[in-house]
């Protein structure tokens, strides 16, 4: 009963249909995160990675910031450089 309330109080017909949710974004939001802190650590080969497997470039963190804006506060210069088409500079 208390996971049918749960899952009723965020809107959701049933648990499962609410825990079928999280798993469904949960892995997404995992993966945005590691590519967040690889732009933090200035890490270029993660972001690269990230960036050839689709992650989009405009994508904000929690604090409303993109991969480009983090590495440019930050001094990350391989990957502030680089251009929203996805084309970094040359190692």
């Amino acid at each position: 009963m208390a996971q049918l309330a749960v899952a009723h109080e965020y809107g959701f017909k049933s648990w499962r249909a609410l825990k079928s949710h999280v798993d469904r974004i949960s892995p997404a939001h995992r993966d945005r995160d590691r590519v967040f802190k690889a732009a933090h650590a200035g890490d270029v080969e993660a972001v690269r990675r990230a960036f050839a497997s689709g992650f989009d470039p405009a994508t904000q963190d929690s604090d409303g910031r993109t991969v480009h804006q983090i590495a440019k506060d930050r001094g990350h210069e391989p990957i502030g450089v680089f251009k929203l088409n996805g084309a970094f500079p040359s190692a």
